[in-house]
């Protein structure tokens, strides 16, 4: 709207109130300015000038502090988690207060309360953070967690959307066959197993590939023998 240099919106801010003020000086007085009026207009600019830097510094600061505070609170959520999961789950909910904002995290999160059973929370958080960006993290807990509520309908759904948004990987059609077969529904779970040994590893050093096999493998010569 203004150019050089009043590109940024705050110096826009900033010059218009000056240039209100400076209008509303202007018509106050009929005769023009004097010395003096002008005198007290500078100091008046002065002291808005004055006022908006440290405003601006304060924000800086604060800022500044406030993200070093979570990140620091997070970091060491992270850390104590593997040891300690109820100090861990507990810093990582001090850190929600200030981060609860950032799908990152709520997805984070989401998975280490998925981690300790804490199924309605984990729900939420996950629910919260898909709405910002998805990915089969997102769709595998998220089945995970309503198949624990005993909601089958919808746990299937989103085991079924983890599919389909990594068609290429196995784990969401793995997580589907854990699915069927906790569920009791040995013939689906048989047939999402067939399916995954039919799928050629992109890579074929892929060690996580051949594990996921491995053990589909086992399960179907298990349920064979039943």
């Amino acid at each position: 709207m203004a150019g050089y240099p009043f590109r940024e919106m705050q110096h826009q801010v900033l010059f218009f109130v000056l240039f209100a003020l400076l209008a509303n000086k202007q018509c106050k007085s009929g005769k023009g300015y004097t010395l003096k009026k002008n005198k007290n207009i500078i100091q008046s600019i002065v002291r808005i000038i004055y006022i908006v830097i440290i405003l601006f510094f304060s924000i800086v600061i604060f800022l500044y502090v406030y993200r070093f505070r979570s990140t620091y609170i997070l970091d060491e959520a992270r850390n104590e988690f593997p040891f300690d999961e109820k100090k861990g789950l507990h810093l990582y909910q001090l850190a929600h207060t200030e981060l609860q904002g950032n799908p990152e995290f709520l997805l984070e999160y989401g998975v280490r309360a998925v981690e300790t059973d804490s199924v309605q929370t984990a729900r939420n958080l996950l629910e919260k953070s898909k709405q910002s960006f998805v990915n089969q993290i997102h769709l595998i807990e998220l089945g995970y967690c309503y198949e624990r509520l005993h909601n089958y309908e919808l746990a299937e759904k989103y085991y079924i959307q983890a599919i389909h948004v990594s068609p290429s990987k196995l784990a969401p059609r793995y997580q589907l066959l854990l699915f069927y077969d906790r569920t009791g529904r040995k013939e689906k779970a048989k047939e999402i197993g067939e399916k995954i040994l039919g799928i050629k590893p992109k890579i074929k050093s892929d060690e996580r590939v051949e594990l996921i096999k491995e053990m589909v493998k086992k399960y179907l010569k298990k349920i064979g023998n039943e």
